[in-house]
């Protein structure tokens, strides 16, 4: 799954967006609070199959942050199954950081290694972006989820959930 990608530029770096995956943000009542903003889809996203929005993930240039919080939600069971299915299926979700490409796994199984049915389905609840610069440039980002920091996802039933996330800038020194 793609996302928006960001413009170009030092200035845009100053005010850095990140644009998420759809999917935990994309029903109405996150829409009525402006969690998503669509854009419209050019031609080549149109036949990838990508649809893109920005998430609510703000990252400013150089400024970090520690376990921010991007999304508080209720669950239905509907849409428990909805993500335990994307998990079963090694669903991955794209983001960009100054146009550079970042993926990451919405969550992981944890097998049974007697029986299918007792297989823990596990969604991340925090991730990390590392961003890499060199003075006024972003070189390289990378994200990194927390698997200890994961909720199982219970078939059948409604569940609050959380979703977090870190940024740490690093300097790469002598890079150009």
């Amino acid at each position: 799954m793609a996302v928006y990608p960001s413009e170009f530029g030092i200035q845009r770096m100053k005010e850095e967006e990140i644009y998420g995956p759809v999917g935990l943000f994309d029903d109405e009542d996150d829409r009525n609070e402006d969690y998503l903003d669509e854009k419209q889809d050019t031609l080549g996203e149109i036949l990838n199959g990508d649809r893109l929005v920005t998430a609510p993930y703000e990252v400013k240039f150089l400024q970090g942050k520690d376990q921010e919080v991007a999304c508080a939600k209720k669950l239905t069971s509907e849409e428990v199954s909805q993500i335990q299915a994307t998990i079963k299926q090694f669903y991955i979700f794209q983001m960009y950081c100054d146009d550079l490409p970042i993926w990451g796994y919405i969550g992981k199984v944890e097998e049974s290694p007697t029986n299918i049915s007792e297989h823990k389905y596990l969604l991340y609840q925090h991730f990390e972006i590392e961003i890499f610069f060199n003075k006024d440039q972003i070189i390289e980002a990378h994200l990194l989820m927390h698997p200890n920091e994961v909720v199982e996802l219970a078939e059948g039933r409604n569940m609050d959930i959380e979703l977090q996330f870190s940024v740490h800038w690093m300097v790469l020194a002598g890079f150009l």
